[in-house]
């Protein structure tokens, strides 16, 4: 059903200012289950308006708002009163004010809000339940649809945020694919969830444009035959043209390798990049430039990685799906292949309830796990996501985030699987700090195989201060920090020495578990600590490009 909410009394008042005589309509169906306008609530209405000098000149319950025929029947029958009337007031969802606005030559108002498609769950609860996208994939998610119950609608599993079965935007908020993964389960279809969802066809939803149907001339989507597959892909010839980065060549040379991550500044200013690259300089083998972290507006991650690239450090750009759609994010690859970027970390991105513009509306066109597949197939088969060829390929080191201690803790697996099988080359893990967990997990990766199909660097956080910790402990969504990390830095009388120590004794412990091929420093607004820690956990001099061998 529709979900509605009345609109504050003194917005309605205020669009009825010049009406001296208001017919209200309300609606026998979702606004009546909703009460905002069933007939108990227009009288309400018609009470509340009378008392502020307006005047009543009559009402009618339609039945329902939206059915353009029996609106016109209805007012036919109510001719005399709405002849009195300066406007009408409808109470029903915006279907209804625009059919009754079809019905009759008046001016019409809206006196509810449309909110959501939704469930009655219990007398005066409701919860969406569906966007309505014209193409339904219940039967792949055990019948909870991810589109409109996951807060960035992302079909290939949850995002590394989920925590105790909740969402990270919210706690009251289920997480969506906590449910599905519970759902399945229960049903002994857990496998279902191997498979790769491929991106969404939005043409069939909203964004195709204003939609109409017709029953009495049926359409159906013509699904491709397995035969049709066959050929298509047999038109597709498959050749890995991978970037010939330093990060692919250290890290398919068998070296240990190491990244760091740069945040852009807040405002158009290049030195600032500069003279944090520096403390990066000879001391890693690539820099992460981030993509409007935390949903902060910053100067852009392929800029950034520009200025870098002229440094002579190599940049690993990351781009995230919250900002873009599918040809933004393609031409945005496109350019920034062109200006010799060869690296790209794939996300979803932070919500933008996080960040400086929580009025904003989010894109995710596509998630992490379709990002990648569209990257993957622009680099070796030469064709963009529609199936049109491109002229010159772009040379891509593909890369992923994965984090070991988000919920569903016996989904991560399979969601690295997932964006192994989509074809990223590489996996930059969140922050570790609860080593043994991060083992166990590494556990499960090695028995199932993956650990040879992906080069996997560990996350590490060098951490300034107790607030720091405790913060990141009782905060940071998917973070596992460990009490006794919290006390030690309680107890420091240096805190950014013990914080150090902390850093390099758990990159010491990420050398030895075995599939760990490197270590991703995020050293937060502290990048002078980067050279130092790499020389202590002895990983410099980093190697030199012609001293190792590419596969």
């Amino acid at each position: 059903m529709i979900i509605t909410q009345q609109k504050p009394f003194e917005e309605i008042i205020g669009f009825l200012e010049r009406s001296n005589a208001v017919f209200i309509c309300g609606c026998s169906e979702c606004a009546t289950l909703c009460k905002t306008g069933g007939e108990e609530e227009v009288k309400q209405m018609k009470k509340r308006l009378e008392e502020t000098g307006k005047k009543g000149s009559g009402w009618v319950v339609l039945d329902p708002a939206c059915n353009i025929l029996e609106n016109k029947k209805h007012f036919r029958e109510n001719k005399a009163q709405l002849s009195k009337a300066d406007s009408i007031l409808v109470l029903a969802c915006g279907n209804g004010v625009q059919a009754v606005s079809e019905s009759i030559d008046k001016i019409v108002y809206p006196g509810v809000n449309t909110l959501f498609l939704g469930d009655i769950i219990r007398f005066g609860q409701f919860e969406e339940r569906c966007q309505l996208c014209g193409e339904c994939l219940l039967d792949k998610t055990g019948g909870i649809c991810p589109i409109s119950r996951c807060s960035k609608s992302l079909l290939n599993g949850p995002c590394g945020g989920s925590e105790n079965g909740k969402c990270e935007i919210d706690p009251d908020i289920d997480c969506a694919w906590q449910l599905i993964i519970d759902r399945l389960s229960k049903q002994e279809q857990i496998d279902r969830l191997k498979e790769i969802i491929p991106a969404k066809d939005w043409s069939t939803s909203r964004d195709g444009g204003p939609r109409k149907l017709n029953i009495r001339e049926p359409h159906h989507k013509k699904a491709a035959t397995s035969k049709e597959k066959k050929t298509e892909e047999a038109k597709t010839p498959v050749s890995s043209v991978k970037a010939n980065s330093n990060l692919r060549r250290i890290l398919d040379g068998g070296e240990f390798a190491v990244t760091g991550e740069l945040g852009p500044p807040k405002g158009a200013d290049a030195e600032v990049i500069k003279k944090k690259a520096l403390y990066f300089k000879d001391s890693v083998d690539a820099v992460n430039i981030t993509d409007n972290q935390t949903a902060i507006v910053r100067m852009s991650s392929i800029a950034a990685g520009v200025i870098l690239s002229q440094m002579d450090i190599e940049p690993v750009v990351q781009m995230v799906c919250r900002d873009r759609n599918r040809l933004a994010i393609q031409s945005d690859i496109l350019g920034a292949a062109a200006l010799g970027i060869r690296n790209v970390l794939c996300l979803s991105g932070d919500h933008q309830k996080f960040g400086n513009h929580p009025q904003a509306k989010n894109v995710y066109d596509l998630d992490a796990i379709g990002l990648i597949q569209v990257l993957k197939s622009m680099r070796d088969e030469k064709k963009f996501l529609s199936g049109d060829s491109l002229t010159v390929s772009p040379q891509l080191y593909i890369g992923a985030v994965e984090n070991p201690y988000a919920d569903p803790y016996e989904f991560r697996a399979i969601r690295l699987a997932k964006k192994i099988e989509a074809g990223c080359d590489f996996i930059q893990t969140q922050g570790v700090f609860n080593v043994k967990k991060f083992r166990d997990w590494m556990k499960i990766v090695r028995d199932s195989g993956l650990d040879g199909k992906v080069h996997i660097l560990a996350g590490v956080i060098p951490i300034k201060s107790a607030g720091m910790a405790r913060y990141m402990r009782d905060y940071v969504s998917g973070v596992s920090l460990p009490d006794e990390i919290v006390s030690r830095m309680e107890d420091a009388k240096d805190p950014k020495e013990e914080g150090t120590r902390i850093c390099v004794e758990i990159i010491e412990q990420l050398k030895e578990i075995e599939g760990i091929h490197g270590i991703h420093i995020m050293a937060v607004a502290w990048e002078n600590i980067i050279p130092v820690m790499v020389k202590q956990v002895k990983l410099w001099p980093r190697p030199k490009i012609e001293n190792i061998r590419a596969s």
